[in-house]
């Protein structure tokens, strides 16, 4: 079953409050999440310049959306926390492109933590990749 977070709302911040009530009455964990990611290393709106940036990627969070602000995104966004994501059942990561490739191979090897090393750091499984030129 899909399950979209869009919906008409005044303000990002009210369709977090909407999204949230109805995604409480959903079976948890999820089965699958399929994930992209931005050569910035962003991954799920969790872009490395959110102002909630450190509460996005809080592993042991209750809550299951979070509203995103960051310059780098454009325009305000949804996401689920870290902690429901990496809880599902099956993770999968899609890129495309040799950008996000080289960029992806940077963030796991890189000491600077970017937003999708944090998804691959806290997954209860592993993450499975899959890569398209």
């Amino acid at each position: 079953r899909f399950v979209p977070l869009y919906h008409e709302a005044a303000s990002i911040e009210d369709t977090c409050e909407a999204d949230s009530r109805m995604l409480r009455s959903l079976p948890w964990p999820l089965d699958v999440v399929v994930l992209g990611m931005g050569t910035d290393g962003h991954t799920a709106s969790f872009f490395p310049d959110a102002d909630n940036l450190e509460k996005l990627l809080d592993p042991s969070s209750e809550r299951a959306v979070f509203p995103v602000h960051a310059a780098s995104a454009g325009e305000p966004r949804l996401t689920l926390s870290l902690a429901r994501i990496v809880r599902a059942g099956f993770v999968a990561l899609h890129i495309e492109g040799e950008d996000k490739r080289n960029a992806f191979e940077s963030a796991i090897g890189s000491e600077t933590r970017k937003p999708i090393r944090a998804v691959l750091d806290a997954a209860e499984r592993p993450v499975e990749g899959f890569w398209a030129p």
